[in-house]
């Protein structure tokens, strides 16, 4: 499986006001280009660790197949899935779904009718915060059985994200972010360069203790 991100935010979680007054760097703009890039890396951090979408963005989901009912476990992006046939949607809060696709037998995308599928939530209790989703058949209904047998043949489109405004991120969230910001700031000993961004190596206590409530991850 693969998870495409197709259209990203135009606005950051975070603010140069916001992050600069947290930091009390207000009276000088010396440093608005290396808060500006903190930002950034801060949201990107607090996503992976939660594996949450902050801010509304456009995904596209690849299987290589449909899970079968009653088949077993279904390994999905966040490393569980159902037998009853549904496919978790990763990168919660889920928004919306709008187009299930498969590729037939003869190499034709096809799209599966919404009159086949729901979209719901996971099962109380599967998951440490909500917002989380699932397409699941409706009674029933079956996948489509004729599906080329080929990496990447269903593709599921949907937006995730809290909203487009910054202000619908949680506040827990977008405190974790500010903690991130300051972190990266006093200490950059404690970041590692990976390519063109940057990821922590330690994390302050704080913030460990908001992501434990945001992870995605299931509970054993």
């Amino acid at each position: 499986m693969r998870l495409e991100k197709t259209a990203e935010p135009t606005l950051e979680v975070i603010s140069l006001t916001e992050a600069k007054r947290h930091l009390r760097e207000e009276d000088t703009d010396l440093h608005d280009r290396l808060i500006e890039d903190l930002t950034i890396a801060a949201r990107e951090e607090i996503e992976t660790l939660t594996e949450r979408q902050m801010l509304t963005a456009s995904y596209k989901l690849y299987l290589d197949r449909f899970p079968a009912r009653g088949g077993g476990m279904y390994l999905s992006p966040l490393g569980y899935g159902w037998d009853d046939g549904s496919i978790v949607i990763p990168r919660p809060p889920l928004a919306a779904v709008s187009l299930v696709e498969f590729a037939d037998t003869a190499g034709v995308s096809q799209t599966v009718a919404s009159s086949v599928y729901e979209v719901v939530g996971l099962p109380v209790g599967a998951i440490s915060a909500d917002g989380a989703g699932r397409v699941r058949l409706k009674k029933d209904q079956s996948w489509p059985a004729d599906v080329q047998s080929h990496p990447d043949s269903v593709c599921i489109s949907f937006t995730a994200g809290y909203g487009a405004e910054p202000s619908t991120v949680p506040k827990l969230l977008r405190q974790a972010m500010l903690l991130v910001v300051g972190h990266f700031f006093d200490n950059p000993s404690s970041t590692e360069v990976l390519g063109s961004g940057q990821r922590m190596v330690e994390i302050p206590q704080g913030v460990q203790r908001i992501v434990a409530r945001y992870n995605m991850r299931v509970r054993t």
